[in-house]
C-alpha cells in the first residue's frame, strides 16, 4: 500500500494554501467572538479553521493504491562496468554516433532525423531479437503466439517505412514493396499455417525467414546512417554545439544518463514489468547497488554512487558469482553495459557459452568508439624488486604502441628528475611491445646515503619512473608514465655459524653461505689452527662476540655440535636476550657427540625445543624417509618446488640421513618433519617461538647428502628458506633513536601495510617507557596516524597495522611521546597501486567481444546510441502483469465524515454558546 496525491495541486503547495486559509478563518471568527470570557472563543475558531484546513487539503487528490503482480516476473541482472577506462571521454567519435548519443542523451532542442525510419530500424531489430529466442518446444501456445507476434512486427515495421519520405529514403517507395514481398507476405503465411503444422517444420521456415529480415535490417541502418551523415553534413551551430558536448562526457557519466534518467531511464522501464537487479563490475568483484520491481520502480537512484578507478576489468568471475547457477528457461537475463575491455580474469567467452546452455542470455551495450586511437602508454614495468648496491637493475617495459609508423620517440628511466636509463625508439603500429632495460643504481643510492648520513638504510626504496616521451598525435599522454620501486640493499643478513668440529654439515653451511653474494657470514670452529680453547672475543673474522651490543648485530646463529666450556654462563645469557629481547633467530644442528643436550640445564635450555631423553641415544637405521607435516603450506620454508603434490614427493625421495637424535618435542611447539622408519617416527625438525625471536632444532647433520646428483637444487633453497623464516627480517631503515621498516615497497589498493618499529638506546635513555606511533603521509599530505603497540615479553619491537590503504605514494615516519619529532630522521615509503596498467592498453570499445559474448550466450548487441531497445529484447522475458487497485481517499467518506464531524462539533458548540 502506498499513499499517492495524484491532483494537479502538489502536497505542499496545497498544505500552504490550506494553512494560509485556515488562519485567515480562525481570525475573522475570533474577532467576532473576542469579547467573549469562555472557552468557547478559542474552540469555535479552531473547529472552522480546521475545516478550512480539510476542504482545501483535497486538491491534492490522497489516493491509497494497492499494487501486485499477476503472473512470473523474469529477472534482469544489469552490471555496469567501474573500470578507469569507462571515465575516458570519446572525442573521437565520428559526427553522426556523436549526434546520435546526444539525441538520446536530450541535448537536442530540435530533434532533426526522422522518427519513421528510427522506429521502423527498432521495430525489425527488437522483433527479430524476440523471434530469434523463440523454441519449437516451448510449452502450450507460446511458439505459436510468437510466431503471430513476428507477423504483426513485421506488418508495424512496414506501416513506418510507408511514412519515411523520398527526402530521407529516395529508393523507398519501391524497397518498402521489396520488404512486403520477401518479409511481411512470408511472415503471414507462415503464421497462417503454424497451428496445424509440425512446430520444427514452422521453427525451420521461421529461421529462414530471420535470415531475410535481418539483411533489411542492415538496409535500414545502412539508410539510418546515411540520414544521419547527412543532417550532420549540412548542420547548425546547435548541432554540431550537441555533438562536441556528447563527445566531452566521459563514457560512465553517460551510462549514468542512460540508466537513472527520469522519465526515459532504462532501469525504472525495465523494473516496470522486470524484477531488476543493477550491479557494479568493480575489477574482480561485483557491488549491487540498487533492486527494483513495478511497485519500487520509483526509488531509482540518480547517480552512481563510485566513480571508474579499477585498474582490472574482468567481465567473466564477478558476473558468474553474482548470477550464480541460475537456470533461465526464459526467466533470467543478464544485462553487460561496457566498453569490453576484459583484462583479467578467465575468459568472458566460456561464461556466455555456460550462459548460454542454462538459457541465461548476455545482452551487451558496447560503450565508447570502437576506432582504435593513436596512443603510446607505458603498461607495466616487469623488473626485479630487491637488487644490492653493486648490483644492475634489468627488466622490461610492456609498452602500448598504437601510434601510426615512423614517429621517433625517447623512452626513459629517470628518478627524481635524473635519467638513469634511456633508448630512442621508433612507432610500429603494432600493439604491445617489450623494451628490455639495464642500467646501475650504485651512484644514486650513495647519493641517497650522503644526503642524510645519521640515517643506514638496510635497503633504500628507490621510486623510479619509466616516461615515454610526448608525441603531438598521442590520444592520453597521462599513460605515458608508469612508477615502479625497487629496493637497493645495503647491508646483507648477518649469520654466526658455531661448530665444534668440521663435519661435512659445516663444511658445506660455510661455503653455501660464504658463496652466496646475499648473506654476510662469520664462521667459528672450535680448536680450528691449533690447540682447542676458548674463542678470542671482540668484532672481526675468527670472534665470538665480545659484548652483547656486538651479538645483536647478528640476524641469525646457527649452533652446531659446539662443547659447552666453549661459553661462559654470560655469553649464553647474551644468546638468551638474543633470541627472546633482540628478536633474532637461532638454529640448533644437533651431532653425534650429543654436545646439544649438555645445554637442558643451562640458560640456553630455554631455546631448545625439544627434551633430550637420558643418555642422549641416537637412532640409526637405514634407509629412513622424511614426513614433512605441512608439505601442502606453500608459505612453509619446507616449500622446496612450489607445487604441493611434487613437494611432497621431493621429500619422500631425499636421501635420509644415517641418524637422528630420540628426543621429544616440548609443549606449544611445531614439529615441522619427522623421519620416519616402520612404526618408528621421530622428530627431526621442531620448531617454537621464545619471545621475539624463534628457535629451530634439527636432531641431524647430514643435510648434505640432498645434494646426491642435484648439486645445490634442494639443499641451497632449503637453508635460504629456513634461515631467511627464522631470523629477524631486517629493518629498512635504522637511525640513531629508531629502526622502521613499513613490509613490501607497493601494496595493492585496499591493502594494510605492515610497520614495525624499534626505538633504539638513544630514544629509550630519554624515554624509557615509549608511547609510539607512526605518521602517514599521502602524496605530501598527512593523513593520519597509526598507534604501535609493543610485543609481549619486552623484545622492544612495536607492530602496527595501517588501515586499508588508498593508491598514491606515502612516506612514514615515526612519533615518540616525549621525543622532538626532529631528532627522529628515519623515514621510509612505499607505493599503493595496480602493478600493471594494463587497463589502459586499449581505449576503444572491444565490440567484436561483445558481439561474441551475446552471439555465445543467445542475447543481443546494442550500440550505446540504440540502448533503448532493450525494453523492447527484454520485454517478453515476464509474463506477470502489474495490477494497481486505486482507492481516492478525497472524495471518499474517509474524507468527509470527519469534515462533517468537525462541523458538526462547531454547530453544537455555537448552540451551547447561544449563538444559535
Amino acid at each position: 500500500m502506498n499513499l499517492e496525491f495524484r491532483g494537479e495541486w502538489s502536497l505542499l503547495a496545497s498544505a500552504l494554501l490550506a494553512g494560509s486559509l485556515a488562519v485567515v478563518a480562525w481570525l475573522f471568527y475570533y474577532r467576532e467572538l473576542r469579547r467573549r470570557r469562555d472557552r468557547f472563543k478559542f474552540w469555535l475558531p479552531t473547529l472552522r479553521a480546521l475545516t478550512v484546513f480539510l476542504v482545501v487539503l483535497m486538491l491534492p487528490q490522497a489516493m491509497l493504491i494497492h499494487r501486485w503482480t499477476i503472473g512470473e516476473m523474469a529477472k534482469v541482472h544489469v552490471f555496469v562496468d567501474l573500470s578507469q577506462s569507462m571515465e575516458l571521454r570519446d572525442d573521437s567519435l565520428g559526427v553522426d554516433r556523436r549526434l546520435m548519443i546526444a539525441r538520446r542523451m536530450g541535448m537536442l532542442e530540435n530533434d532533426p532525423f526522422d522518427d519513421d525510419l528510427g522506429r521502423a530500424r527498432q521495430l525489425l531489430r527488437s522483433a527479430g531479437d524476440v523471434a530469434g529466442r523463440l523454441k519449437a518446444d516451448e510449452p502450450g501456445t507460446g511458439f505459436h503466439d510468437g510466431v503471430d507476434s513476428f507477423k504483426g512486427a513485421m506488418e508495424d515495421v512496414f506501416a513506418e517505412l510507408k511514412k519515411i519520405g523520398p527526402a530521407v529514403w529516395p529508393e523507398g517507395a519501391e524497397r518498402r514493396l521489396e520488404f512486403a514481398s520477401e518479409v511481411v507476405e512470408p511472415a503471414r503465411a507462415l503464421a497462417s499455417r503454424a497451428r496445424g503444422t509440425d512446430p520444427r517444420v514452422t521453427h525451420r521456415q521461421l529461421l529462414t525467414l530471420l535470415g531475410v529480415s535481418g539483411r533489411w535490417q542492415g538496409v535500414l541502418d545502412q539508410t539510418w546512417t546515411a540520414h544521419v551523415k547527412e543532417v550532420a553534413a549540412g548542420g547548425s551551430e546547435a548541432l554540431e554545439a550537441a555533438g562536441k558536448a556528447a563527445g566531452e562526457q566521459s563514457r560512465l557519466r553517460r551510462v549514468e544518463k542512460y540508466l537513472l534518467e527520469a522519465e526515459k531511464g532504462i532501469a525504472a522501464r525495465l523494473a516496470g514489468t522486470h524484477q531488476v537487479e543493477l550491479v557494479y563490475l568493480r575489477g574482480d568483484g561485483a557491488l549491487p547497488f540498487w533492486s527494483g520491481s513495478p511497485d519500487s520502480a520509483d526509488r531509482l537512484p540518480s547517480r552512481f554512487e563510485l566513480p571508474g578507478t579499477n585498474g582490472i576489468t574482468d567481465l567473466s568471475a564477478p558476473i558468474r558469482e553474482r548470477v550464480g547457477d541460475a537456470e533461465g528457461n526464459g526467466k533470467t537475463a543478464i544485462v553487460l553495459i561496457s566498453d569490453g575491455q576484459h583484462n583479467s580474469g578467465n575468459s568472458p567467452i566460456e561464461l556466455a557459452r555456460l550462459f548460454g546452455q542454462r538459457g541465461v542470455p548476455i545482452h551487451s551495450v558496447g560503450i565508447g568508439s570502437t576506432e582504435r586511437p593513436a596512443d603510446v602508454a607505458v603498461l607495466e614495468i616487469e623488473s626485479q624488486e630487491n637488487v644490492s648496491r653493486e648490483g644492475r637493475v634489468r627488466g622490461e617495459i610492456l609498452l602500448k604502441d598504437d601510434m601510426r609508423a615512423g614517429i621517433r620517440f625517447p623512452l626513459s628511466i629517470e628518478h627524481q628528475g635524473a635519467t638513469l636509463w634511456s633508448t630512442n625508439l621508433e612507432t610500429r603500429m603494432e600493439g604491445v611491445r617489450r623494451i628490455a632495460f639495464d642500467f646501475s643504481v650504485k651512484e644514486v643510492a650513495e647519493r641517497m646515503a650522503a644526503a642524510d648520513r645519521d640515517v643506514e638504510f638496510a635497503s633504500q626504496a628507490l621510486k623510479l619512473t619509466a616516461v615515454a616521451g610526448r608525441i603531438s598525435e598521442d590520444k592520453d599522454v597521462a599513460n605515458n608514465k608508469g612508477d615502479f620501486r625497487i629496493s637497493v640493499g645495503n647491508r646483507k643478513p648477518r649469520v654466526l655459524l658455531l661448530d665444534g668440529r668440521p663435519r661435512w654439515e659445516f663444511r658445506y653451511l660455510r661455503n653455501l653461505f660464504e658463496r652466496d653474494d646475499n648473506w654476510d657470514v662469520v664462521t667459528l670452529l672450535e680448536g680450528a689452527g691449533g690447540a682447542a680453547g676458548k674463542w678470542p672475543r671482540g668484532e672481526g673474522v675468527g670472534k665470538f662476540p665480545g659484548t652483547s651490543e656486538q651479538l645483536n648485530q647478528f640476524d641469525l646463529v646457527i649452533f652446531g655440535d659446539v662443547s659447552p666450556g666453549q661459553f661462559t654462563a654470560q655469553d649464553l645469557t647474551w644468546l638468551v636476550e638474543f633470541v627472546t629481547v633482540r628478536g633474532g633467530g637461532i638454529i640448533f644442528v644437533d651431532g653425534r657427540r650429543e654436545r646439544l643436550g649438555s645445554y637442558s640445564t643451562t640458560a640456553l635450555g630455554l631455546l631448545l625445543p625439544v627434551k633430550f631423553r637420558p643418555g642422549f641415544p641416537v637412532f640409526e637405521r637405514l634407509p629412513m624417509q622424511f614426513e614433512v607435516t605441512a608439505a601442502n603450506d606453500m608459505l612453509s620454508p619446507l616449500n622446496l618446488t612450489g607445487d604441493p603434490a611434487r613437494n611432497a614427493q621431493v621429500w619422500g625421495a631425499l636421501r635420509g640421513p644415517h641418524w637422528v637424535a630420540q628426543v621429544t618435542a616440548q609443549p606449544a611447539t611445531e614439529t615441522l618433519a619427522n623421519l620416519v622408519y616402520g612404526p618408528n617416527r621421530l622428530p627431526a625438525m621442531v620448531f617454537h617461538r621464545v619471545g621475539s625471536g624463534k628457535a629451530l632444532y634439527l636432531g641431524f647433520d647430514e643435510s648434505w647428502r640432498w645434494r646426491f646428483n642435484v648439486g645445490d637444487l634442494y639443499h641451497q633453497r632449503f637453508w635460504n628458506q629456513v634461515a631467511n623464516s627464522i631470523m629477524e627480517p631486517p629493518f629498512q631503515v635504522r637511525g640513531p633513536y629508531v629502526a622502521m621498516d613499513t613490509g613490501r615497497l607497493r601494496y595493492e589498493p585496499g591493502n594494510r601495510a605492515v610497520i614495525r618499529v624499534r626505538p633504539l638506546q638513544a630514544a629509550l635513555k630519554r624515554v624509557p617507557n615509549p608511547i609510539v606511533s607512526l605518521v602517514l603521509e599521502r602524496d605530501g599530505k598527512t593523513i593520519g596516524t597509526v598507534p604501535l603497540v609493543a610485543d609481549a615479553g619486552g623484545s622492544g619491537v612495536y607492530r602496527g597495522e595501517s588501515p586499508p590503504l588508498e593508491a598514491g605514494d606515502y612516506e612514514t615516519r615515526v612519533v615518540i611521546d616525549g621525543l622532538a619529532e626532529g631528532l627522529i630522521r628515519a623515514r621510509t615509503g612505499f607505493s599503493v597501486g595496480s602493478k600493471s596498467r594494463m587497463e589502459t592498453a586499449q581505449l576503444h570499445c572491444n565490440e567484436p567481444l561483445l558481439r561474441d559474448l551475446a552471439r555465445e550466450s543467445g542475447g543481443t548487441y546494442i550500440a550505446e546510441e540504440d540502448i533503448d531497445s532493450l525494453v523492447s529484447s527484454l520485454e517478453p522475458l515476464s509474463k506477470g502483469h502489474l495490477m494497481e487497485a486505486q482507492h481516492p481517499l478525497w472524495n471518499s467518506p474517509w474524507w468527509f465524515v470527519p469534515i462533517v464531524l468537525v462541523l458538526g462539533a462547531e454547530w453544537f458548540l455555537r448552540k451551547r454558546a447561544g449563538l444559535v
